[in-house]
């Protein structure tokens, strides 16, 4: 998993594909883009990603997720997040684990 921050530009996104090869593009769309812009940008990272998954969450998302592109997995909780995570690594996410690292930390 690599974090990029927030308000990484779409573009920029082709570069990562490239350099890091991810299996899936994963992101939580609060306040930016806007309800109105969020099809829009969920076509484009499917377009960029086609052959990866997409995955979306966030308020923007969670409130018109039907209307969203077919091929794009929306992620309601966090209990969804870490579900589809243990579904999709070849070890399975350990919340207690990281629980105590974010209290070391």
């Amino acid at each position: 998993m690599i974090y990029l921050g927030q308000n990484l530009p779409v573009s920029d996104l082709s570069t990562i594909n490239d350099i890091y090869d991810p299996d899936f593009v994963f992101s939580v769309i609060t306040t930016s883009p806007t309800k109105n812009e969020v099809i829009a940008y969920a076509k484009e990272l499917q377009k960029q990603f086609e052959e990866k998954g997409v995955l979306l969450s966030g308020h923007q998302v969670l409130s018109q997720k039907e209307k969203l592109p077919s091929g794009v997995t929306v992620l309601d909780t966090i209990q969804d997040l870490v579900q589809f995570v243990d579904e999709h690594s070849q070890m399975p996410f350990d919340v207690d684990n990281v629980n105590r690292i974010s209290k070391t930390a």
